[in-house]
């Protein structure tokens, strides 16, 4: 299983889960470590900064670990997973990068019943990431 696909599943996995127990899904950071071991970032909202966009800083928080795991050379792979949503549509989102490569996936959701169905995923084929270009790539 190549990085990019390692990192789409265990991001996939964790979102799905984490939606299923909350139904929600706060911003968290996935690195995979020089060992090729998947570690995961959940930011601690305590350090939240600005409460009026509580969800804004939790990212830029994800993206502060991300990037001092990309320059600290702690990291050989790089996601970052968030909700989307749009009315009473809902999914996440798993951006994953190696350098030179960025994917993103974005899996609708659908409630059945109490259960949470997440649905085959689709490849956005435009380029599109998820935040601002200043932000991706990390390795520059």
């Amino acid at each position: 299983m190549s990085a990019l696909e390692k990192l789409h599943y265990v991001g996939k996995q964790a979102a799905a889960e984490i939606l299923r127990q909350y139904d929600t899904i706060p911003p968290f950071g996935i690195i995979l470590d020089r060992n090729g071991d998947p570690v995961t970032h959940y930011p601690d909202s305590s350090q939240l900064a600005d409460s009026s966009d509580a969800f804004g800083s939790m990212c830029n928080l994800v993206l502060d670990y991300l990037q001092a795991a990309a320059d600290q050379g702690e990291a050989t792979a790089l996601a970052l997973v968030t909700e989307m949503g749009s009315g009473d549509q809902i999914g996440f989102a798993v951006q994953v990068e190696v350098p030179g490569t960025v994917r993103l996936l974005l899996y609708p959701c659908r409630r059945q019943g109490s259960e949470w169905i997440v649905e085959e995923p689709i490849q956005d084929e435009s380029g599109a990431i998820l935040f601002d270009e200043d932000a991706f790539p990390f390795w520059k």
